[in-house]
């Protein structure tokens, strides 16, 4: 990845204070990120509009799959651009608006398997997001702390991420359910993407690359926890 208009040296060449400053951007940028995510969610799950195309989305996944491939190359491109302040905030943005609408479907059936259990959404919701949590604050100072490079972990990394989506992508075709099995080995690879990207911020992203550092974070944390609260809201 070529970090056009960043400057050119890496947090890990860096002095101690500009690293520490830059980590402390990124993980704000990432926190924002996510409040900004779960109040969008909240407000469109509690809206008509938010309840109408949830359904829609539901019936024709395989468009939202496109969508969301599209969207999430052109909020990719414009926070790694290293271009104006604005565009790479909008990539970050655009980002957290395409995950918003991807957790609407998912939370209705959160809802519906909720009922029919007899227990309260908001714990199924909150089981998933303390196990989110402590599995991505675990790996990432596990990478954070650690003076191994993962970086060995990234083209294992991606073959698993397109295997991965190519099942996705044959559910979607042939309509089968892809279980509770490949929920858990999602919520893997994505472990393996936080050691994986954590490191490459600490050792490879230019100073001044917060927004798109922060992006990279939120995509892992919020496939791992969308994966999660699959698994929680499927268990008997």
């Amino acid at each position: 990845m070529e970090y056009v208009g960043y400057q050119t040296r890496s947090a890990a060449d860096s002095s101690v204070n500009d690293r520490v400053e830059f980590l402390k951007k990124t993980y704000l940028h990432l926190g924002g990120a996510i409040l900004a995510c779960v109040g969008l969610t909240t407000i469109l799950y509690n809206s008509e509009f938010g309840q109408n195309i949830a359904k829609s989305m539901m019936q024709n996944f395989l468009m939202v799959i496109i969508m969301f491939m599209v969207g999430g190359y052109l909020a990719s491109k414009w926070a790694y651009s290293g271009g104006s302040a604005a565009k790479q905030y909008m990539g970050l943005g655009l980002y957290v608006v395409l995950e918003a609408f991807i957790f609407l479907p998912l939370l209705m059936f959160v809802r519906f398997k909720a009922e029919a259990k007899g227990v309260d959404v908001s714990s199924m919701i909150g089981s998933a997001g303390i196990i989110t949590a402590v599995a991505f604050g675990g790996l990432s100072l596990t990478a954070l702390t650690s003076k191994k490079d993962f970086a060995f972990l990234g083209r294992m990394l991606q073959m698993l991420l397109f295997v991965a989506f190519g099942f996705i992508l044959a559910s979607v075709i042939f309509k089968f359910n892809v279980g509770n099995l490949f929920s858990a080995a999602m919520v893997l690879l994505m472990g393996g993407f936080v050691l994986y990207d954590t490191s490459n911020i600490m050792r490879r992203y230019p100073v001044g690359s917060h927004v798109a550092a922060s992006l990279s974070l939120f995509a892992t944390i919020a496939t791992m926890f969308y994966y999660v609260l699959m698994m929680v809201t499927g268990r008997d």
